[in-house]
């Protein structure tokens, strides 16, 4: 899949970003199968990605933005209700925390483009990277086996049921987790 025009970040596998996710893990000394995105990103963030702050503005000020990092500000920024959310293990609020961490995670130091001469290749798209870095955070490749399905994934990680059994065929397809 590619998107036709956009922004493009430097080519990211996802076997570089389950490195990172793994990376992250084991720098926090986390070996949980749920992970405590808000607890990181509340009182780590600046350590992991150096520089970086973290803000929560209501609605009216972020519109329909769920989070955002802007990442020349080193600024990880949620709205409100997601915020709220998240630390009430909200499932997709969860997921857009990590989201935003890896924006500043993976994006921060690295020079992004505007394309309008040609198609943005999946593993060029910063935010598909995000996503999946998030997948990789928050669904653990060392923990999955222990779940029979995605939705028990989904309840293990605090994660959507979307999310557990996009993040389950991604195991699948690449060996870590059989059919």
């Amino acid at each position: 899949m590619s998107t036709l025009l956009g922004i493009v970040a430097p080519p990211t596998s996802r076997k570089r970003l389950r490195w990172v996710a793994d990376k992250l893990r084991k720098r926090l000394k986390w070996d949980e199968a749920w992970f405590p995105i808000m607890e990181v990103i509340e009182t780590a963030l600046g350590d992991i990605a150096p520089g970086f702050v973290f803000d929560v503005l209501d609605r009216g000020e972020m519109g329909l933005n769920h989070g955002l990092t802007l990442v020349q500000e080193r600024r990880l920024i949620l709205r409100e209700d997601v915020y709220e959310g998240a630390c009430n293990g909200q499932r997709r609020d969860r997921m857009t925390a990590a989201h935003e961490l890896g924006h500043a995670l993976l994006h921060a130091d690295v020079a992004l483009a505007r394309r309008i001469d040609k198609e943005v290749k999946t593993y060029e798209d910063p935010e598909w990277q995000a996503k999946a870095f998030a997948g990789e955070l928050l669904i653990s490749s060392q923990h999955i086996g222990g779940c029979r399905d995605y939705r028990q994934a989904a309840e293990t990680f605090g994660v959507s049921e979307d999310a557990a059994r996009q993040q389950m065929r991604v195991f699948e397809k690449e060996g870590i987790l059989l059919k």
